[in-house]
């Protein structure tokens, strides 16, 4: 993922479509939008991705981020061997 490969104008463009989605609560008979715990994660989680490149490749002068390094099992590995 670079500023200039694409990736931040896809993320921002699921960021915007998982904003909008509505899900159909059955017990309730009714839509539901924006209270869905893991949707708002999965936001949250596609902001971060977007800041941290960004901060990164203006303070660090990375060329990019390879994203299949964020996850926990790589970030633990860091903290516990160090």
């Amino acid at each position: 993922m670079s500023e200039q490969s694409g990736h931040i104008e896809f993320l921002l463009s699921n960021i915007d479509w998982l904003s909008n989605i509505e899900f159909f609560d059955v017990a309730g008979n009714k839509f539901v939008i924006n209270n869905i715990k893991c949707v708002q994660g999965w936001i949250k989680s596609l902001n971060a991705i977007i800041q941290l490149c960004s901060h990164l490749c203006e303070t660090h002068d990375l060329k990019f981020l390879m994203t299949r390094r964020l996850n926990q099992d790589c970030l633990k590995k860091i903290f516990w061997f160090n």
